[in-house]
């Protein structure tokens, strides 16, 4: 009797829409879902007290404790059950499919396995102006309908040897080096650290008060493809709360809050430079 289908995703957003495009097709299939971001933090994933530790400690985000380890403990054993047909979804491009990926194909061992790679197809859709776009995205950004017009599930293939060979060694590679943070830059997943987006936040800033969501979206803005889309809001809040403290930057309203309900600007020694 053939196994029942697993998709394998590394964003809950992710989960979202391939669910809902599996509804529309009317299949049986279930999702699981990394609610962790490999983006960030220590790779080496047997150290989870570690991992949580270092969102409290070095990146400061406060989660409620154990939440990092919980997230782990219900993904893995139904991310690589074996009586199930597993399927994963990534992107060569993307930081977070992709560490995601090596992730789970470095844990698989002799376990059948599939994978939905979607690094080399360009799809259309209209940007938030209206116009016409034509690109590669994330897992997380394509929606149900691209999944059914491009037939995305017909394009599974099995992961190799290889593939995990190759995936263990990237793996080991990426957690040795310790990155706060991923990037894929020229092509390879890179290591970054702490402090890498912070000129740009920076820059993103003047001698006027600005709301910190509008100074993180343009941050993410610029960032977008060209780095594999690196990081995200909640990383680049945690940066401008931490600039904030290091008096870098000078804040109106709760920078430990919501960024949409504080502003940040230059001192005023840094006015001239606006």
């Amino acid at each position: 009797m053939d196994r029942p289908t697993r998709h394998v995703v590394f964003n809950p957003s992710a989960r979202s829409s391939v669910l809902q495009a599996l509804k529309a097709l009317g299949r049986p299939d279930d999702v699981v879902a990394l609610f962790d971001d490999l983006r960030r933090g220590p790779l080496r994933l047997s150290e989870i007290d570690r991992r949580e530790r270092w969102f409290d400690e070095v990146l400061r985000i406060d989660f409620p404790q154990g939440l990092v380890g919980r997230w782990h403990r219900e993904f893995w054993p139904a991310a690589l059950d074996p009586s199930r047909r597993l399927v994963a979804w990534t992107s060569r491009l993307a930081a977070g499919d992709w560490t995601g990926y090596l992730a789970w194909t470095s844990r698989l061992g002799e376990t059948p396995a599939e994978v939905i790679d979607i690094s080399d197809i360009a799809f259309e859709w209209t940007d938030w102006q209206g116009r016409p776009a034509r690109g590669r995205l994330p897992v997380p950004r394509v929606t149900p309908a691209m999944m059914m017009d491009r037939k995305l599930f017909d394009l599974a293939r099995s992961v190799t040897a290889q593939d995990r060979m190759a995936a263990s060694a990237e793996l080991d590679r990426l957690a040795s080096e310790d990155g706060a943070f991923r990037a894929m830059i020229d092509g390879t997943l890179t290591s970054l650290p702490l402090n890498a987006f912070d000129d740009r936040l920076m820059a993103a800033t003047s001698s006027e008060f600005r709301k910190a969501a509008r100074v993180i979206g343009s941050v993410l803005a610029e960032i977008g493809e060209a780095e594999g889309w690196c990081v995200d809001d909640l990383s680049l809040a945690a940066r401008v709360g931490a600039l904030v403290d290091e008096g870098r930057l000078e804040a109106a309203g709760d920078h430990n809050g919501s960024i949409r309900h504080y502003e940040v600007r230059r001192p005023s020694r840094w006015k001239d430079q606006s």
